[in-house]
């Protein structure tokens, strides 16, 4: 997930490693304001631009561990993944979802997005100020290029 929207944040902090009452580790995600193509700053992010396995001690010696089979179960969860839960349409869904639900609630002067847009009115470069022609246009056109630019890179594994 983390490749997918990019969060360069993540690959070196900002997440937890858990694990389940079965045993199984995963990591806890935390801290998203520089992903999906807007940098914190707003400015916007290159779909093409960031592929560092290298960051991630531990990605960074599973790929290279030839008897781990690791980029071979990389590659096959990749494609798994693609065709549903990562698939483009089912991640612009769910982002014309929460603009929907935040767009319902925009005008209560109360709501969460007024009083953050009150808070930081500085905030919000490459078009998160203007829902009509900003942040939704410029997520669905970089999810899009962003899914295909992993999708090269996980064949060259």
């Amino acid at each position: 997930m983390t490749m997918v929207i990019s969060n360069a944040d993540s690959f070196k902090k900002n997440y937890y490693l858990a694990r389940s009452g079965s045993g199984k580790f995963f990591f806890v995600p935390w801290d998203y304001e520089a992903s999906f193509g807007i940098w914190w700053t707003g400015e916007r992010w290159d779909p093409f631009d960031y592929w560092d396995l290298e960051r991630n001690a531990l990605i960074r010696r599973l790929s290279q561990l030839t008897q781990t089979g690791f980029n071979a179960k990389v590659k096959q969860r990749w494609n798994e993944l693609k065709n549903n839960l990562f698939s483009k349409a089912s991640l612009i869904v769910r982002f014309e979802t929460y603009h929907a639900q935040l767009d319902s609630i925009d005008t209560d002067v109360n709501s969460a997005r007024v009083r953050n847009r009150e808070r930081w009115p500085d905030s919000g470069g490459a078009g998160v100020n203007n829902p009509e022609t900003g942040e939704l246009e410029f997520i669905r056109a970089w999810l899009h290029n962003r899914i295909e630019f992993i999708d090269t890179k996980i064949k060259e594994l």
